[in-house]
């Protein structure tokens, strides 16, 4: 279909003009009058010319633009009906302000409720975690868990008034921050516990959180990597067996360096890298397999995780010593 005769849009361009007036005055009835007569006017002159094509052009353009006027129109009434429905009257104002200062107090009576659930909370679960850090080799160490107010910020658009005339922001989570404090030693201060802990402090603190709020998943599977990193000697031997001991009620998942951990586990996989075709030390890794070990291969790999013995008698004597006293732990009754 080719484009309209420009003549066409010279003709009729007083009727355009009017058309325009028209669809600005908001009266579909003139609209509808005016695309009448422009229709006849354009399609009668096309056709006398012998251009039915152009004038059949023009009927097109002049509908989808008499359509998308009818959808102005329709959106201009609809939104003069909404602005009549709007009431702005001292009454309706005075009203909206009793409902914003009525939904205010329900909000901050809302959070005060949750702080108070959240503070009991805190305490039943520091004290929770503080004895469970007892069995990781840490029977000095303290945890604590604050609940306090967050202070509205000067750009706070909303900020929240307790009942106390406290301003704090009030956000999806509450009006609460909370922290983590820990102490290492008896006596030592609490500290935030991204500041106080070492790197093995905090991966037995992780594990003993991890443990006191499985208590409700029983059942599930939790995977820990590489939790006992920083950590060795007799902590190592005391997260192993902590892990054996959630093993009895949960499936439990262990990345491990440690040979005092893998002992403990009921089944031990090894990951072996494979290298590309470059040979010798320099070829790269290029896949991965996972093998199971059955009771020799273990004691020949937890003898190499001891200190790279795997082939000495040495080695693994240790590893089977290690291995035989898991397995009594693992045994105890829980």
């Amino acid at each position: 279909m080719g484009p309209v005769d420009p003549r066409l849009l010279r003709r009729s361009r007083p009727a355009r003009r009017f058309l325009v007036a028209t669809v600005a005055l908001g009266s579909v009835a003139a609209v509808a009058v005016v695309a009448q007569a422009w229709l006849v006017s354009d399609v009668v002159v096309g056709l006398v010319e012998g251009e039915s094509t152009r004038a059949i052009a023009t009927v097109a353009g002049l509908l989808a633009a008499v359509v998308a006027a009818r959808g102005v129109l329709a959106w201009a009434q609809e939104s003069r009906d909404r602005l009549v429905q709007l009431d702005v009257s001292e009454d309706t104002l005075a009203e909206l302000a009793r409902r914003v200062d009525t939904l205010q107090g329900e909000v901050a009576a809302a959070a005060q409720s949750l702080t108070k659930v959240r503070v009991k909370a805190a305490k039943g679960l520091a004290k929770a975690v503080t004895e469970e850090l007892a069995g990781l080799a840490m029977a000095g160490a303290e945890f604590s868990i604050t609940v306090t107010p967050l202070a509205a910020r000067a750009d706070d658009s909303a900020p929240l008034v307790l009942a106390s005339g406290e301003s704090v922001h009030a956000g999806r989570d509450g009006v609460d921050a909370v922290e983590f404090g820990f102490a290492a030693h008896r006596g030592s201060d609490l500290l935030p516990l991204n500041k106080s802990a070492s790197g093995g402090e905090l991966s037995r603190v992780m594990l003993a959180l991890e443990v006191v709020l499985a208590a409700s998943t029983e059942g599930t599977t939790m995977v820990f990597d590489e939790v006992d990193a920083g950590v060795g000697g007799r902590a190592a031997v005391q997260i192993g067996r902590r892990l054996a001991r959630l093993a009895r009620t949960h499936q439990v998942i262990v990345v491990t360096h440690l040979p005092q951990v893998a002992a403990y586990a009921d089944i031990h996989l090894v990951v072996d890298a494979g290298l590309d075709g470059g040979g010798g030390s320099r070829g790269r890794a290029k896949s991965s397999g996972v093998r199971r070990l059955d009771d020799e291969d273990r004691v020949a790999e937890l003898a190499r995780m001891l200190a790279g013995l795997g082939e000495s008698d040495s080695g693994r004597a240790h590893a089977r010593d290690l291995l035989d006293a898991a397995r009594a732990d693992r045994e105890q009754p829980a």
